[in-house]
């Protein structure tokens, strides 16, 4: 016990470290790609990135599908219309299987009154439902509402 006290009071009350400027933490890489993601063009820039990267054979590392989502639809209700549209694409290139990712972009279309692209993908949400894998069978049949909902406003029958 003597020598654990003398330890304390040698290091940490008579020579205690002090904390430098140069220790100020840095944002981690998710930080960062937040950070990216939710600036003005920051889903363009990184779908330009992950497309480069993909050329490049090289390893990229993304948010997961539901963030960048719940982003896009984030940016979509504060009227960030382009910036959401782009995020939603980046999901479509980064989860090419996924009908929630395209039913996303359809919803991004129509708020930009695009009705051709979106009536397309919410085709496309449809036609992607039997394959996707990652989608429960509930979480399916809300894409499914959602998609023909959109198809039926849009007069695509």
């Amino acid at each position: 016990e003597p020598a654990i006290v003398a330890w304390f009071d040698r290091h940490l009350v008579k020579a205690p470290v002090r904390a430098t400027a140069a220790a100020t933490p840095q944002p981690g890489p998710s930080a960062r790609m937040a950070a990216t993601l939710r600036a003005p063009g920051g889903g363009a820039r990184v779908l330009a990135e992950l497309k480069a990267a993909r050329k490049a054979g090289k390893p990229f590392v993304l948010a997961p599908e539901g963030a960048i989502n719940a982003l896009g639809y984030q940016l979509l209700q504060g009227g960030g219309v382009a910036d959401a549209i782009a995020l939603f694409e980046l999901n479509v290139e980064a989860y090419p299987g996924s009908a929630n990712t395209l039913d996303s972009l359809s919803d991004g279309y129509l708020a930009a009154g695009d009705k051709v692209e979106a009536l397309d993908y919410a085709r496309k949400a449809l036609a992607a439902l039997p394959g996707d894998a990652s989608a429960s069978a509930e979480f399916k049949q809300q894409i499914r509402e959602s998609a023909e909902g959109k198809i039926r406003q849009l007069g695509g029958s």
